[in-house]
């Protein structure tokens, strides 16, 4: 089979290229697996970082150095980094159910403050409704396995 000069260059070139395009292709799955590799080790150091905030931030409250608003932000964020982190039906069920006892403890604490006179009632009242959002987002995510 004999091929014309112009036929030959056009398919020496698609070769080159595609070699081309698997060592590219190769390379980019190594910089993927780098990246979730780091995107991994950020969302753990992330999730550290909310851990001692969470802890901090009940602290400053139980102490009355800080407001209430400052607990729930903490302990939003750090349910959304640990989420992000959770794998499976079970992990994600387990951080959901730990979540409603977050909200428990943090409504008992703004009660006995309120009833010491060292909370107000606001705080009683979001520490309840975030209580009750934490069991609405457990049965929602019961749910979702069946």
């Amino acid at each position: 089979m004999k091929l014309k000069h112009g036929t030959a260059l056009a398919l020496v070139t698609i070769m080159l290229l595609s070699v081309g395009v698997l060592r590219e292709s190769s390379a980019l799955a190594r910089d993927d697996e780098d990246n979730a590799a780091k995107l991994t080790d950020l969302l753990k150091t992330r999730r550290e970082t909310l851990r001692q905030l969470l802890k901090v931030a009940e602290e400053q409250y139980r102490t009355g150095h800080s407001s209430f608003d400052s607990v729930v932000r903490a302990s939003d964020q750090l349910i959304k980094a640990e989420l992000e982190l959770a794998e499976g039906y079970e992990a994600t069920l387990a951080l959901y159910e730990q979540r409603v006892g977050q909200f428990q403890t943090l409504e008992n604490m703004a009660t006995a403050r309120y009833q010491a006179g060292q909370a107000s009632q606001e705080d009683v009242l979001a520490a309840r409704a975030g209580r009750l959002g934490a069991e609405i987002e457990l049965l929602r995510a019961q749910g979702m396995e069946r």
